[in-house]
């Protein structure tokens, strides 16, 4: 978020914070909040997303950054995608822990950051930009939703999937109005991004199926203990 300094000029409040979360130190378990192997479903495939999504906007900001006139929004993009190539690298540990256990999973992860690299390849950057700014308008509430029960969502489970949640869930908030301002700062459309949302959500949602799909092919029921469909 972009605040003024106190002289009058503005810079970015963001934080790139650089912590680890021991993934590799023994097993990562599909059902990692045995309380609600439901919402385990849903958070491992959002990991699997994250990589792909923060990857495209890695790929993004660089491409964006000779659209951006003003210093104070520059500063903002950068520390923007270093937060979320942060993100990403945690989110592939946990990935890589439940690859592990279930190595098909590997191609799961393949088709997701394929898909994203396609978005990369062959959409306008206004519109990379829209997803971004659109996608991330949503995780605020929701992930005000998740911190309001932390105490059933996060805190039963294994720390290191809960702790990287929690960490990337109040990060997302605190960079809540980054992507909208760089939106702005190039395309400056409200109307576009409002025409673009259903293409937007809708490919996030089939980024979630796909993943879903493949966890109840390659999850034996046994471990994941609900139908990942129904998350």
């Amino acid at each position: 978020m972009i605040i003024e300094d106190g002289r009058g000029s503005t810079v970015t409040d963001l934080i790139v914070r650089k912590l680890r979360f021991a993934f590799a130190s023994h097993p990562v378990p599909f059902v990692w909040n045995e309380a609600n192997p439901a919402f385990s479903s849903m958070a491992n495939a959002v990991s699997f997303l994250a990589i792909g999504f923060e990857k495209m906007i890695g790929s993004m900001i660089p491409e964006a950054m000779p659209y951006i006139g003003d210093p104070a929004v520059a500063e903002e993009a950068d520390a923007f995608v270093r937060q979320e190539g942060q993100h990403a690298m945690a989110h592939r540990q946990h990935a890589k822990g439940l690859i592990k256990a279930y190595p098909a999973l590997k191609e799961t992860l393949d088709h997701v950051v394929a898909a994203f690299d396609d978005m990369t390849a062959n959409t306008p950057l206004k519109y990379r930009l829209a997803y971004t700014a659109d996608l991330e308008a949503t995780f605020t509430p929701v992930f005000k939703l998740m911190l309001d029960h932390d105490d059933t969502l996060f805190a039963p489970g294994d720390d290191r999937v809960a702790s990287l949640f929690l960490w990337h869930v109040v990060e997302e908030v605190e960079h809540r109005s980054s992507a909208l301002t760089i939106y702005d700062a190039i395309v400056d459309d409200p109307w576009y991004r409002m025409r673009v949302a259903p293409s937007i959500f809708k490919h996030v949602m089939g980024i979630i199926r796909l993943a879903s799909e493949d966890f109840n092919r390659h999850v034996p029921l046994s471990d994941r203990k609900v139908d990942a469909m129904s998350t």
